[in-house]
């Protein structure tokens, strides 16, 4: 891991439904590189990536803007090569 968060840290995380969430950190799996987090607006617990979890807010949001332009570069790659 690169930069290692720690019990009862606070991050940001991008959930499956590509939400920003707010969390506390109380679990470390180093195995897999993941966090045990409780959300801290609704109270569930869950398993986040390290590579989904950031210090800020607008880190998040930047990243979720990247993948979305990236996954619409894609499907228009994939329109291209069907209307050939």
């Amino acid at each position: 891991m690169s930069e290692k968060y720690k019990i009862n840290d606070c991050i940001y995380y991008i959930d499956a439904n590509n939400r920003v969430v707010f969390a506390e950190i109380y679990k470390v799996y180093d195995e897999i590189n993941a966090y045990g987090t409780i959300d801290l607006k609704q109270f569930r617990y869950g398993t986040v990536h390290h590579n989904d979890c950031f210090e800020e807010e607008r880190h998040a949001k930047t990243v979720i803007k990247q993948r979305k332009q990236k996954g619409n570069k894609d499907v228009n790659k994939k329109r291209n090569k069907k209307a050939n």
